[in-house]
C-alpha cells in the first residue's frame, strides 16, 4: 500500500502515537520491531519517558508507563501490528502523564483496524473522532460513551458494518480510548469489554 494511504488510516483513527514523521510511523508498524530488543531494560516505575518508547510486550509497556494497563483477549482475527507505544500525553498541563497505543489489524492492507489507548491524565490525550455522540454503554461497570461515523444516510442505528467507531471511558483514574475502522459496534463493544489487567 502506498504510503499516503497507511497515513491516512492513521489520522482517520486519531491515535495521538508521538512519532515524529509520518514515515518513522509507517516503518514501525510495516516491521512490527520490538523497540527495546536487545538495547535496553524496561524503564524502572519511577521513570517516565521524555518522548515516545516501543515495547514488545505490555509487561514492559506498563513498567515505562508508570500505572495498569489493560490489554484486549479478544482479538476478532486481528494480530498487533508493530509495538506497543509509551508517549508523553500532549494536552496542555498534562506532560508528565503517558498515553499508551497499540493497534490490531494491518495498516498496510487497510481496514479492519482497532486501537487501544490508555492513559492517566484524566482525560483524553489525543482527538476524538469527529462524529456524532450514538448512545451510552456499559464497559467494566462504567458508563463509556460511543461515538460513530458511518457514511452518508446510514443513521445513527445503521451504524453497525462500517465507517469509525469510538468508545471513551474512565476507570479509576484511568481514560480508555477504543477506536476502529470497518468493524460493527459489536465488535468494537466485546473488544473493549474483555481488556484484562496486564499484571
Amino acid at each position: 500500500m502506498h504510503r499516503s494511504r497507511v497515513v491516512t488510516v492513521w489520522q482517520a483513527l486519531g491515535t495521538a502515537i508521538a512519532i515524529t514523521t509520518g514515515a518513522a510511523l509507517v516503518t514501525s508498524a510495516a516491521l512490527a520491531l520490538p523497540a527495546a530488543a536487545g538495547t535496553s531494560a524496561p524503564a524502572p516505575r519511577t521513570a517516565l519517558p521524555a518522548a515516545a518508547q516501543a515495547f514488545s510486550t505490555w509487561p514492559q509497556a506498563e513498567t515505562a508507563a508508570g500505572f495498569p494497563l489493560r490489554r484486549p483477549t479478544r482479538l476478532h482475527g486481528l494480530h498487533r501490528s508493530g509495538s506497543v507505544n509509551v508517549n508523553r500525553c500532549e494536552m496542555p498541563g498534562q506532560h508528565s502523564k503517558r498515553y499508551v497505543t497499540a493497534i490490531y489489524g494491518d495498516p498496510f492492507a487497510g481496514p479492519p483496524i482497532i486501537t487501544l489507548g490508555e492513559n492517566n491524565s484524566g482525560a483524553p490525550c489525543g482527538s476524538l473522532v469527529h462524529a456524532p455522540f450514538l448512545r451510552h454503554v456499559r464497559i467494566h461497570r462504567e458508563t463509556a460513551r460511543l461515538y460513530g461515523d458511518c457514511g452518508a444516510g446510514s443513521g445513527l442505528g445503521g451504524c453497525r458494518s462500517n465507517g469509525q467507531l469510538e468508545l471513551v471511558w474512565k476507570r479509576h483514574g484511568t481514560v480508555y480510548e477504543v477506536k476502529s475502522i470497518s468493524e460493527p459496534q459489536h465488535v468494537l463493544l466485546n473488544f473493549a469489554r474483555h481488556l484484562r489487567h496486564v499484571l
